[in-house]
């Protein structure tokens, strides 16, 4: 199996028109596996009898001050994924929306990130669209999600979960895929990575509403979403062919799924 870059870089092969798309994923990946693998630290959880409070509740696992984040550091890494958002979607112009003036700024602009993304789904700021300093949070707070989730998930039973958010960070689903097995289906979290058991039937977005996440998609493709039809890709595992089948929902209908190819 490719790596990740190997994957962009053979993506860009194939498809020259979407080069500097997939250009910006390998130097966003590039950044947040570095500062992933500098973490040494170990989670703090709670003992397993509040950890399943919690669960019963539908509250979410992390608290932004088990986050090993160091304030210098993270700043750094912000700017540098503010300079490659900047560097895709406006190469040639001063990006007119600011960012934050210091290391305090970043820090507290991740601390209103995160929580906004652990508010339950109704409670959820209704905008749909972010500042580009928000988008730079989104994404510099993954790899510290990423690890922290990695560490709190094994001590949870998902088949008490089967909720439209993660049960790790709160964050909303990118999209779903059945297992190859029991065809099992599993929502993938847009924060942290993290993969949740959730119902076979059903629409994941029943109880959501339209809530702004850091999309990047490319600057030349169309919205795959309208105000009133939001679609989850889902992927399944089930076909023994080479290639697995992809199957795309229309979470705002209740119609049955369709092929999308």
């Amino acid at each position: 199996m490719s790596s990740v870059p190997e994957a962009l870089a053979e993506a860009a092969r194939r498809e020259p028109d979407l080069a500097s798309y997939y250009e910006l994923h390998a130097k966003l990946f590039e950044l947040q596996d570095k500062a992933r693998g500098e973490l040494a630290a170990r989670l703090e959880l709670a003992d397993q009898p509040a950890l399943q409070v919690r669960l019963l509740q539908g509250r979410s696992q992390l608290s932004f001050a088990q986050l090993p984040l160091e304030a210098g550091r993270f700043a750094k890494l912000s700017l540098a994924i503010a300079m490659a958002l900047k560097e895709y979607y406006a190469p040639d112009r001063v990006v007119e929306q600011t960012l934050p003036a210091n290391i305090a700024g970043w820090f507290s602009l991740a601390q209103r990130r995160f929580e906004d993304g652990c508010a339950s789904p109704e409670k959820r700021d209704g905008r749909m669209e972010l500042t580009l300093a928000e988008m730079t949070v989104d994404q510099a707070l993954k790899p510290y999600l990423a690890w922290a989730a990695e560490q709190v998930l094994p001590h949870l039973d998902q088949r008490q979960w089967l909720r439209t958010y993660c049960p790790a960070c709160g964050g909303l689903p990118d999209f779903a895929f059945l297992a190859k097995e029991a065809g099992d289906r599993y929502l993938v979290c847009s924060r942290c990575n993290s993969q949740w058991l959730y119902r076979r039937l059903g629409c994941p977005s029943a109880i959501l509403k339209m809530t702004p996440r850091s999309f990047i998609i490319p600057v030349k493709t169309k919205s795959i979403a309208s105000m009133c039809a939001m679609h989850a890709i889902a992927i399944s595992r089930r076909w023994t062919c080479d290639r697995p089948r992809r199957v795309c929902w229309q979470w705002s209908n209740a119609s049955p799924p369709s092929p999308w190819t």
